[in-house]
């Protein structure tokens, strides 16, 4: 639980300080629509330490190859379930995950590039799917790009999981 007291506001969009309970000071700002945050003793320190973090993200930096920054998740996601995760699932829950895969995933966010997917576009996806099928298949497909993406976090060609 935070104390709602901001510390020190810069322009617009750059974000804020606020002093926890603790005493402590939590920075958060924001970069290409994520939030990034740091806890310090200062509000000096905590800024430091965020923008560190946010200078550390694979995005912020370059790090990535523009085949990485281009990747798309219809290019991805076949190779990885077939490659990667197919060892890590019974049979029966992989093609589970094929059918999911074919059907709903790749339709409804295929064309978007893996490092500009955000919550936002899980929760639409999964919204789209109400009322076509039940809450289990709702359930494996939202399991299905969670293992993905921790897979695309792992390698560092993402920040977060959406």
């Amino acid at each position: 639980m935070s104390v709602k007291v901001k510390v020190s506001r810069g322009k617009n969009h750059s974000g804020y300080t606020t002093q926890l309970p603790s005493g402590r000071y939590r920075t958060f700002l924001m970069y290409k629509g994520k939030t990034v945050t740091a806890v310090g003793s200062t509000p000096k320190e905590s800024k430091a330490l965020a923008v560190a973090k946010r200078d550390n993200l694979p995005q912020a930096i370059g790090k990535l190859p523009k085949q990485v920054i281009n990747l798309k998740l219809m290019d991805f996601m076949p190779d990885w379930l077939h490659d990667k995760h197919r060892k890590k699932v019974a049979p029966t829950t992989y093609k589970r995950y094929v059918g999911l895969m074919e059907n709903w995933v790749i339709p409804a966010l295929g064309h978007i590039k893996i490092v500009e997917i955000n919550k936002h576009h899980v929760n639409a996806f999964i919204e789209g799917m109400e009322g076509k099928v039940g809450p289990r298949s709702q359930q494996q497909a939202k399991a299905l790009l969670s293992a993905a993406f921790a897979f695309l976090v792992k390698k560092e060609w993402v920040a977060d999981n959406p």
